[in-house]
């Protein structure tokens, strides 16, 4: 390739060189070869070498044959896409204990999260409609959704920030997915669907017929006819609040730690038979008691305002004794049993029996709790977010939890037996032979609530205050 200032020194020669034609370069015949040249005409004359020299140099124009080159478009490694093509060739008992969910939940979950916004696509589906029109960004940092749901629920499965490398994302952006997937998973699991507490007489009818049915097919003995839910308090772990949320709050670190010796906050929820949770608030400090926690709720002031007809009731341990009434039954406590004991056998018998039983339908709330925290791995330590995040994080995992249990009951291996239970409870609501239809506030007594009962109604739930 030809470069311009490679002769240029040449062709300055050249061009400067006297030629017989020109008569500015040629010199005059009549000077002697022997005479030496005068020192003012060598002067000049390189002065005027160096000028012509200059005048070329200026004159020069820069050559045409170097091109700007144009920068052709990157190949896109798409590493998202092969993750994610990847994560759907397993077969679905990896995947279940991968999201803790099968593939047919995750996708409704997905769903469910892309209706929140029905305005807006994904980010692979708006990257597919910007390479149509050929204007696609060569970056590739879109992510989408369905990687960003299962990012989400690695980490609420117990997986490490780190392990997240495996989905092609920024190690530094993992958290902020977290945060976006958590409030998006919040709206797109609505409370009152999810949830789903028992309002109406047909609603209570139908959660206690599930008690009743699950305790003939255990062939326990159906005592507590008219149990809707079974309660308890649960303590999640945390890291010791920051002094602003302390501030915020108007706490002190010392409310937030628990009698088990680490800083926590309180959960106060309550079950069905199949141990989905129908209602539930995470609203105070680690050293709340439970019986406090309790009263404070909306379910406590709906039992106290008559909301709740009396036919009704839950199951609670020991620590609600103190509530009594025939809405919340309680063990008998130690105390009580061995004065019973020293008193009358009989007694003691029947009270040991009751005890059993109330035990038997209360356990669900506890069996709740183990599968709410063996299911997701991030309440296997202390949380380590926020206040306000970790409050929510315990809110959307018992959504979570709540909606495996729905798509169990409609999919799973015991759902021919739970359609037709709830086939024999829409025969009976239509032949109006529920127990405990048209039941109000001021219709049901102690005698009719415990009728299926074998012990008289003196020892049913009403239970002195502990001093």
């Amino acid at each position: 390739m030809y470069n311009p200032i490679a002769g240029l020194h040449r062709k300055a020669m050249e061009a400067t060189t006297p030629d017989s034609s020109d008569d500015e370069f040629s010199l005059s015949s009549d000077i002697d070869s022997d005479d030496e040249f005068d020192l003012e005409d060598k002067e000049l004359e390189d002065k005027e070498l160096n000028r012509k020299l200059a005048l070329y140099l200026a004159l020069q124009v820069p050559s045409t044959d170097y091109e700007k080159k144009k920068r052709g478009p990157r190949m896109k490694s798409d590493r998202k896409a092969s993750s994610w093509e990847f994560v759907l060739s397993w077969t679905d008992e990896v995947f279940y204990k991968q999201f803790r969910m099968h593939k047919e939940e995750f996708e409704d979950l997905a769903n469910r999260c892309k209706t929140k916004y029905p305005g807006k696509k994904s980010g692979r589906e708006n990257y597919e409609l910007a390479v149509k029109r050929g204007n696609a960004s060569t970056g590739g940092n879109h992510t989408p959704l369905e990687i960003k749901l299962a990012i989400f629920l690695r980490m609420c499965a117990g997986a490490s920030y780190l392990d997240m490398i495996w989905y092609g994302v920024s190690l530094k952006s993992v958290h902020s997915i977290f945060q976006q997937m958590l409030l998006l998973v919040d709206k797109a699991l609505p409370d009152k669907e999810i949830f789903n507490f028992p309002e109406t007489g047909e609603e209570l009818n139908r959660t206690a017929n599930e008690w009743s049915e699950l305790m003939a097919l255990s062939k326990c003995h159906d005592m507590f006819t008219g149990t809707f839910l079974a309660g308890d308090g649960l303590v999640i772990p945390i890291i010791c609040p920051t002094e602003e949320e302390l501030l915020r709050a108007g706490l002190s670190h010392f409310h937030f730690r628990n009698r088990k010796g680490c800083f926590a906050i309180i959960v106060c929820a309550f079950c069905d038979a199949y141990g989905m949770i129908r209602w539930m608030a995470v609203d105070w400090p680690g050293s709340t008691p439970d019986i406090v926690a309790y009263k404070q709720t909306e379910l406590y002031k709906m039992f106290t305002s008559g909301k709740i007809p009396n036919g009704f009731h839950m199951v609670l341990d020991e620590a609600y004794s103190s509530i009594g009434g025939d809405q919340h039954l309680c063990p008998y406590s130690k105390t009580q049993l061995k004065k019973a004991r020293a008193e009358n056998k009989t007694k003691y018998e029947q009270m040991k029996t009751f005890n059993n039983l109330l035990s038997s339908q209360r356990i669900t709330i506890e069996r709740c709790f183990g599968m709410l925290v063996r299911k997701w791995g991030i309440l296997w330590k202390p949380l380590e977010f926020s206040l306000e995040t970790n409050m929510l994080i315990v809110k959307v995992c018992c959504k979570l939890n709540n909606f495996c249990i729905m798509a169990w009951k409609k999919k799973g291996k015991k759902a021919y037996q739970i359609a037709a239970m709830e086939a024999k409870f829409e025969q009976a609501m239509d032949s109006d032979a529920g127990l405990f239809l048209g039941w109000t506030s001021s219709s049901a007594s102690n005698d009719d609530i415990h009728k299926s009962g074998t012990l008289p109604p003196l020892y049913y739930p009403t239970v002195p205050p502990l001093h």
